[in-house]
C-alpha cells in the first residue's frame, strides 16, 4: 500500500499473467476489487489464493482492509464485449505476453486502455467492468478507504434452483453451451 501510494503503479512489475495482458486493473465496484484481497492473518480468502479462509471469522479478529479509490485518464478505450485471448492477452507472437493496449483497427495507433465490459451490458464474461491500463500516469491514489469485513450481512445460501440457473448461465456465457 505504501508503495502505491507514495510512487504510484508501476506498469514493469504488472503481472502477466491477467486476462488483458500485463496491466493495471480497476473495477468500477468495490466488491470487486474486495476479491482480490486476502485475510490479513491466513492470506487466504482472494481470488488469487485459491485457498478458502481458515479464520472463524475475519470481524472476530478485527482486521481493517485498505483499498485505494484512484482517480483514472482512460483515454481512447478499446472496449472488449467478446473476449480474445489471442488479442488481449498474447499478442500475435505464441508464448509471448501482452503488456500494452491492442491496436485501433485501422492503422499503427494504440488504444490508451481496455474497458472489459460486463455481461449486465453486452460483455460476454465479466460479471463486473474492469478497467486496464499501461501506463504510469493514467491513474493516481485520490483516498485510501478502510474498512472491515463482515459475515452478518452476508447472502443466504442458495436454493438449488438459483444455482442450477448460474450454473447454465456460466456455461452459456463462458463456453456458449447450452446445458440439457
Amino acid at each position: 500500500m505504501d508503495h502505491l501510494l507514495h510512487t504510484g503503479y508501476d506498469p514493469r512489475v504488472s503481472n502477466l499473467k491477467g486476462m488483458f495482458g500485463g496491466g493495471f486493473y480497476l473495477a468500477e465496484n468495490s466488491s470487486k476489487s474486495n476479491q482480490y484481497i486476502p485475510c490479513l492473518k491466513c492470506n487466504g480468502n482472494a481470488i488469487s489464493t485459491r485457498a478458502g479462509c481458515s479464520c472463524s471469522y475475519q470481524e472476530q479478529e478485527n482486521f481493517v482492509f485498505s483499498m485505494v479509490l484512484y482517480r483514472v485518464v482512460l483515454g481512447d478505450v478499446h472496449v472488449a464485449l467478446i473476449y480474445d485471448k489471442q488479442k488481449y492477452r498474447n499478442g500475435n507472437e505464441k508464448g509471448k505476453c501482452v503488456r500494452r493496449p491492442p491496436l485501433k483497427t485501422a492503422g499503427q495507433e494504440l488504444y490508451d486502455s481496455v474497458m472489459g465490459e460486463s455481461i449486465k451490458n453486452g460483455g460476454d464474461r465479466l460479471q463486473h467492468r474492469e478497467f486496464i491500463l499501461y501506463e504510469r500516469g493514467q491513474a493516481y491514489p485520490e483516498y485510501v478507504i478502510d474498512f472491515r469485513r463482515s459475515a452478518q450481512n452476508a447472502r443466504p445460501p442458495t436454493d438449488m434452483k438459483r444455482l442450477q440457473n448460474r450454473c447454465q448461465n456460466f456455461l452459456k456465457n463462458t463456453f456458449r453451451i447450452v446445458p440439457e
